[in-house]
């Protein structure tokens, strides 16, 4: 959100920044009433109309986002700033061809930002046009090679077109710049193990189960699932069912979990060459874990 300049109607300028405190703590509708007054006090001002399409944009409300930075470019069409964050929002509202022209045109106005070549890149990323998606990532890892999010993006759109192994390089990059990367190092374990370099996972799982405490549920599951899928993909079932048990003891809630990754590993551990006895041991363990989660 933009703060008051200084050049605006005393008034109009106290409710943005009220407004603009409140959405940084959470307040969406106080923010949003706050910034529907500086725009009644001043409805000509471009920031006041795209701080409130900010605030919408965060409420969920994306139609009435866009709308806010409509009137923004309207009365500035010349800040690329404007032209990205609606594309972003054009995104969450699924309008994928608009979102790529918005960030077309940030670009255009401001090639040297290496934001607005991620922002295309994720657009694109979304729509499936993953060598595009790359491509844009490339011109934001250029400008900007020490940010760990353009390298995460990039990686992950490797992993999506099948190029395991330059994604990753691209994931061990991201943690290299930024060694509490959370995601990055769980996608890194998850490529890892997809490419059947199981040895070179368990730095990454261990580190990532270091990162967290265990209130915070929801990576703490992941951090164990990882564990589990990387066991069941290297036929140790007795690891992957110490994992399992490890994972239940903790107490994680697993209702309404996605199971998609671990159901994957399961179904190659099914068509693999397990030990005898062991494959038994894996189905029990997989459909423990899952019960727990209500499957």
């Amino acid at each position: 959100m933009r703060k008051a300049n200084g050049t605006r109607p005393d008034r109009a300028d106290a409710f943005n920044d009220r407004g603009s405190a409140k959405q940084d703590s959470g307040d969406l509708p106080g923010a949003i009433s706050d910034l529907d007054e500086a725009i009644r006090l001043a409805p000509k001002d471009r920031d006041f109309w795209y701080n409130r399409g900010s605030a919408k944009q965060d409420s969920g409300d994306l139609s009435g986002a866009i709308a806010d930075y409509d009137e923004a470019i309207r009365l500035d069409p010349k800040d690329p700033g404007f032209w990205s964050d609606r594309g972003s929002a054009k995104v969450e509202s699924g309008d994928l061809d608009g979102a790529i022209g918005d960030h077309d045109e940030a670009i255009r106005l401001d090639p040297k930002d290496p934001a607005n070549w991620s922002n295309r890149g994720s657009a694109k990323a979304e729509s499936g046009d993953l060598d595009g998606a790359i491509g844009d990532y490339d011109e934001a890892i250029r400008l900007d090679p020490k940010d760990p999010d353009h390298w995460h993006s990039r990686g992950a759109a490797k992993a999506e077109c099948g190029d395991l192994d330059g994604a990753v390089s691209d994931f061990r990059q991201a943690v290299e710049l930024d060694p509490n990367d959370w995601d990055s190092l769980v996608d890194l374990a998850e490529v890892l193990i997809a490419a059947g370099r199981h040895g070179e996972a368990v730095r990454p799982i261990e580190t990532a189960r270091a990162r967290i405490g265990h209130t915070d549920q929801d990576r703490l599951l992941l951090a164990y699932l990882l564990g589990l899928a990387l066991h069941l993909d290297a036929r140790d079932a007795s690891a992957a069912e110490a994992d399992a048990d490890r994972l239940l003891a903790a107490g994680v809630r697993l209702t309404g979990w996605d199971f998609s990754t671990l159901d994957r590993f399961y179904s190659r551990a099914e068509a693999s060459a397990y030990p005898e006895g062991a494959l038994e041991r894996a189905r029990a363990l997989h459909e423990k874990v899952k019960a727990a989660g209500g499957r």
